[in-house]
């Protein structure tokens, strides 16, 4: 392939070459040219002329026509890529339409049911419930953050999850992905949901329960927080800068492991206590609200983690 593009380059210097020599040693030898060649008469630099300037035209005319079609086949080559990158960008926001579309008509489907099943059984006995929350189970993986916080709104505002009688268990319900979402709860039962990377700045979520809840890599800057119950849950990197955590319950972690023998059931019970504190630890509590009614576990410096005790 090589070969054949440099061809003509090639023959041309050949060419060329060939009949220099030539005229070098004609006029070396003192030898004159027979008039059928063209060059009787002429001098060496005559028919240097006479040779050069054509093989010199040809190449440059071959050195820019190679120079354009490279061009060309250049700016082909960038408009494939461009026209390739449009259909995928087209794919892709097709694609991201038809999920939205999918995503929205699940959560109406989804709070079409429960209006039904809250007023034709008002949600009494266990199989409704069951029923439903079954649906908020496998519904809330394919929604987006801000149709979670929809979800979670329409629960706590039917009374569903609330934190003295739920109707409605969440745990493991996956809540993850709410960003820039402030949500105004109070009351109600998050126990053990999954809330990690949530940013919930402003957010009011005020006697609740969030036992064991994942609220790992959250972000609850400025919330309220009183009343709520947060032993057990993962804080592990969670902002709680500048929120309220007055009558707020941090006393205890993960409960211990449950052993017949007294030694190990003690050394699972420091071994619980120092996760729990080490938990704390990864969270961030800077200016954070505090006073007497918050319960902090024993071992636990809230001023050295930031917070700031109002009790006085």
């Amino acid at each position: 392939m090589k070969l054949k593009r440099h061809l003509p380059i090639t023959l041309s210097v050949a060419v060329f070459t060939v009949v220099v020599l030539l005229v070098a040693i004609s006029g070396a030898t003192g030898r004159h040219w027979p008039a059928w060649t063209g060059f009787a008469g002429k001098t060496l630099w005559d028919a240097a002329q006479l040779i050069i300037v054509p093989i010199s035209l040809a190449l440059i005319a071959y050195l820019l026509s190679n120079t354009q079609r490279q061009e060309d086949r250049e700016i082909a080559r960038a408009q494939r890529e461009q026209d390739l990158k449009i259909a995928d960008e087209r794919r892709s926001s097709d694609s991201q339409i038809a999920l939205n579309r999918e995503r929205e008509n699940a959560l109406q489907a989804y709070l079409s049911a429960m209006t039904s099943l809250l007023v034709d059984h008002n949600m009494s006995g266990e199989k409704v419930a069951v029923i439903a929350q079954a649906r908020t189970l496998s519904l809330l993986p394919r929604l987006d953050g801000d149709q979670k916080a929809t979800v979670l709104r329409f629960l706590a505002g039917s009374k569903l999850i609330s934190a003295s009688d739920p109707l409605l268990s969440l745990n493991s319900a996956d809540f993850s992905g709410m960003q820039g979402v402030a949500v105004s709860l109070a009351g109600v039962s998050l126990r053990g949901v999954n809330l990690h990377g949530c940013k919930l700045p402003h957010s009011s979520i005020r006697d609740s329960d969030l036992q064991f809840a994942d609220l790992s890599d959250v972000d609850l800057t400025s919330c309220d927080l009183f009343g709520t119950d947060l032993r057990g849950a993962n804080l592990s990197g969670a902002d709680l800068s500048d929120t309220i955590l007055v009558k707020s319950n941090f006393s205890s972690g993960i409960p211990a492991r449950a052993s017949l023998n007294v030694n190990v059931a003690r050394n699972n019970a420091r071994t619980a206590a120092q996760g729990w504190l080490e938990t704390l630890a990864g969270a961030r509590f800077k200016s954070a609200r505090y006073d007497f009614s918050t319960s902090w576990p024993k071992g636990f410096d809230a001023k050295a983690a930031g917070a700031v005790d109002i009790s006085d």
